[in-house]
């Protein structure tokens, strides 16, 4: 038997555009919507990512892009919040907390801006996403000044939060 090694993910980064590009065009088809394209900024955002495993985590990340994304171009913003952050940071951005109530506050408006980027900034669907009120959750846009960003989409029911 012969070994092979294959590299992992991080050490490919000029794989990593082609990649995505071919799994959003296969499951585009897959789940027969129209072609699913990446703008720049999102490509830059992958293969700048810190990734831990192989091509595997990519591919699910692109077909859960792909299912979860409203518009046909996939943006830095459709990218889950999570994806920015390596474990480690976030790990000891935690440990620099006080108390166990502001690690709560601070995991939960993390929570709450990954889901309103995952649905286009859309209140409602995130609301019924998450099983909350949707004034609930506009409460906690509010408690925690989540804001969203430019050209991220709209909030509510059309109307454009921040």
């Amino acid at each position: 038997m012969i070994p092979i090694r294959t590299p992992p993910l991080r050490e490919r980064r000029d794989d990593i555009a082609i990649l995505a590009q071919h799994f959003a065009q296969l499951f585009s088809e897959e789940h027969n919507f129209h072609p699913k394209k990446f703008k720049p900024a999102a490509l830059k955002a992958l293969s700048d990512a810190s990734w831990r495993g192989n091509v595997r985590e990519l591919r699910n990340l692109i077909e859960r892009l792909v299912i979860m994304v409203p518009h046909e171009e996939i943006d830095v913003t459709d990218l889950p919040s999570e994806f920015f952050r390596a474990p480690a940071d976030i790990i000891a951005g935690a440990m620099r907390l006080n108390t166990l109530q502001e690690f709560k506050d601070e995991a939960e408006k993390a929570f709450i801006l990954a889901k309103l980027r995952e649905h286009g900034w859309n209140v409602s669907k995130t609301a019924e996403a998450i099983d909350t009120p949707r004034s609930n959750l506009y409460k906690k846009i509010e408690q925690y000044n989540i804001r969203r960003e430019a050209g991220a989409g709209v909030a509510g029911d059309g109307e454009p939060a921040g």
